[in-house]
């Protein structure tokens, strides 16, 4: 059995396959950019999403530190002021050469108050004695 087509026909039907297959092509072609658009579409989204989220985030954390910053400068400021307090008041303590003097006046004054006892236990004797004779020239008179 034998099969004749004319060539023209044969050309008509290999131009109608090619056709067909260019035209399945592009559909699928078509399909994947939609595909592909659809899928950089939600990465987009979800990118937008993060960046959002994460903003957010470090707004927060950004107020926080400013916050604990404010915080610190006050603790700053605080001890600046206690410092300079403190620098005052080692200004109007006693220097090394105040303390030398006090201790030399304080030693002096020992030594002092050491003759005033010694004087005072020289009258005390002579007032005993004195009280003696007093009470034994009183007990031959009776």
């Amino acid at each position: 059995m034998s099969i004749q087509v004319e060539f023209w026909h044969l050309v008509g039907l290999a131009l109608s396959l090619v056709g067909a297959w260019a035209g399945g092509a592009k559909l699928f072609f078509t399909q994947v950019d939609r595909r592909i658009d659809e899928r950089f579409t939600a990465q987009e989204r979800d990118r937008q999403t993060q960046y959002a989220a994460l903003t957010a985030l470090f707004q927060a954390h950004a107020e926080d530190e400013k916050k604990r910053l404010d915080r610190l400068d006050g603790d700053i400021k605080s001890h600046a002021e206690r410092m300079a307090r403190l620098e005052q008041d080692v200004e109007r303590m006693p220097s090394h050469d105040d303390i030398g003097r006090l201790y030399d006046k304080l030693n002096s004054v020992g030594a002092g108050l050491a003759a005033l006892g010694g004087k005072i236990d020289g009258i005390e004797a002579s007032i005993r004695q004195v009280v003696g004779r007093l009470i034994d020239k009183g007990m031959r008179h009776e």
